[in-house]
C-alpha cells in the first residue's frame, strides 16, 4: 500500500489468446482453461488436493459437522438471497466488480498463457479463487494518507477487495516456463512429493500442497482495461527482512 488512489492489476499477462489444448509434452501453445476448469470440476485426471494445506481441516470440519462441506454450498451470486433467520442454503455472495472483470471478454482473452492458477476458479464447485470486500488499517502509513471518501476513508482506513487464489498448475506450461522437459518435471515432483499420479502422462493438472496468493485491489477494477488511467502494481513475497526489519538488501524492498 502506498498512497491513496493506488490500484493493482489482478492479472498482468500480455499474450493474444487462442483456443487450443496443449499436448502433454510442453509444445508451444496456449492453455484452454475452460476445458481445464471442466476437468477440475469433474475431478478428472487431476493430481493433488483441493484446499492444499487446509485440506486436513476441511476433513475435520466434515467429521465435526456430520455432513459434507459441498452440501453447504449455494450458487454463486452478486446478490444475497439469504433472509434474516433463514438457515437454508442461500447464494454465495461474490464481489460484483471482480465478477464483472473476470467475465469481461478483454480479460479472458489474456488467459491462454496462465500456468499456475485456474482463472475460472471463482465459480468452481470447490473454489480455487475467493474474494471479499475489506477495510484495511495500516498504522505505519495512516498519517501520510490523503482521505478521499472512496478509497481512503475519513478515519484513514483503506477500502479494498481481497482475493485469495489457490495454485492450480498446468504441468506442460510450468515445464515450458522453467525451460525443462515435462518428463523431467514430473520425475522431480514425484521425488519430492511421493505422489505417483504425477508421473502419469495423461494428467495435466496438479494441485500442489503449498500456500496460495493474496491480491489486494485498491480502486476501480474496470481501470485495468482503461488505457487513459494509470495503474500501479507491486508483487510481494512476504519478506520479513524487508518489511519487519527494514533491511535494504532485500530486492523486494
Amino acid at each position: 500500500v502506498g498512497t491513496a488512489g493506488t490500484r493493482r492489476r489482478l492479472f498482468s499477462i500480455s499474450a493474444k489468446s487462442r483456443v487450443g489444448r496443449e499436448a502433454d509434452g510442453g509444445a508451444d501453445g496456449l492453455v484452454d482453461w475452460k476445458a481445464m476448469h471442466e476437468k477440475l470440476d469433474d475431478k478428472a485426471n487431476v493430481i493433488g488436493t483441493y484446499g492444499a494445506d487446509h485440506a486436513v481441516y476441511h476433513a475435520l470440519a466434515e467429521v465435526k459437522a456430520g455432513t459434507t462441506l459441498d452440501s453447504l454450498r449455494g450458487e454463486r451470486s452478486t446478490t444475497s438471497t439469504r433472509q434474516p433467520g433463514n438457515r437454508d442454503i442461500a447464494s454465495e455472495w461474490i464481489v460484483p466488480s471482480l465478477s464483472d472483470h473476470l467475465q469481461d471478454a478483454r480479460t479472458q482473452s489474456q488467459w491462454g498463457k496462465i500456468a499456475s492458477l485456474d482463472p475460472y476458479g471463482l465459480w468452481s464447485g470447490r473454489p480455487t479463487i475467493s474474494a471479499t470486500i475489506a477495510c484495511m488499517q495500516i498504522p505505519e502509513i495512516m498519517p501520510n494518507l490523503h482521505t478521499d471518501g472512496r478509497i481512503v476513508n475519513d478515519d484513514r482506513s483503506i477500502n479494498c477487495v481481497k482475493i485469495a487464489i489457490e495454485p492450480v498448475w498446468h504441468l506442460p506450461s510450468v515445464a515450458r516456463r522453467i525451460k525443462c522437459d515435462l518428463s523431467q518435471l514430473r520425475q522431480a515432483l514425484f521425488t519430492w512429493t511421493h505422489v505417483p499420479e504425477v508421473l502419469e502422462p495423461g494428467r495435466e493438472l496438479f494441485l500442489p500442497s503449498i500456500g496460495g496468493t493474496t491480491v489486494y485491489v485498491f480502486g476501480d477494477l474496470s481501470a485495468i482495461h482503461d488505457s487513459h488511467r494509470a495503474l500501479a502494481i507491486r508483487p510481494h513475497d512476504e519478506c520479513s527482512g524487508s518489511d519487519a526489519f527494514g533491511t535494504d538488501i532485500c530486492t523486494c524492498r
